[in-house]
């Protein structure tokens, strides 16, 4: 499984707010993003179940690659279907 070179961002203690890359996604972020939880895990999406936070930015960079994939297994898809 891959997960497509997608890296979650989480923000730091309150102190020093600084972005690093995180573990996974948090579940509330795969839910915003219109996927399921064993579509994430079918796509090699990392989800780190102690996250209850989202972010705006994982949000969208989940938002584009459920589209990318839509879009690429509907082409797949009408490939099969011109071959027949």
């Amino acid at each position: 499984m891959s997960s497509y070179g997608l890296k979650a961002l989480v923000y730091t203690s309150k102190r020093k707010k600084r972005i690093r890359t995180g573990r996974g996604f948090s579940i509330k972020e795969i839910s915003e993003a219109g996927l399921t939880l064993s579509e994430a895990r079918r796509l090699g999406i990392y989800i780190d179940v102690r996250r209850s936070s989202s972010w705006p930015e994982n949000v969208e960079k989940l938002k584009n690659l459920h589209s990318s994939v839509a879009s690429s297994n509907s082409l797949k898809e009408e490939a099969e279907k011109s071959e027949k």
